[in-house]
């Protein structure tokens, strides 16, 4: 499955993905702004969990059943990558959210 803009003309997004398919997707912001990404997993296993913006890639692990993990985009670009994929033989859905926030 290919990345696509979610949300079109600058909105936040959210999305959720099963198993081995994940989730891999473009979402479109307001340049300039902070943003978070909450990622979640339910299931068995962990996901992988990466964003992808101005050239930086940060990757953080989610444990399926576990709390939620964070991660915080700066003075945002007009597009940030997100992909979660399952870490070996993790089962299970992976979501993700995007808010905006104030630092």
């Amino acid at each position: 499955m290919g990345a696509r803009p979610s949300r079109p003309g600058g909105g936040h997004g959210a999305g959720r993905g099963a198993g081995a398919e994940g989730i891999h997707t473009e979402s479109l912001l307001t340049p300039g702004k902070s943003y978070e990404v909450s990622f979640a997993c339910a299931g068995s296993g962990a996901a992988e969990a990466t964003v992808q913006s101005k050239g930086a890639t940060e990757v953080k692990e989610v444990e399926c059943g576990g709390a939620p993990v964070h991660l915080r985009v700066h003075d945002a670009p007009s597009r940030v990558t997100i992909d979660v994929t399952a870490v070996g033989k993790a089962s299970g859905m992976a979501a993700y959210r995007i808010a905006e926030f104030t630092p």
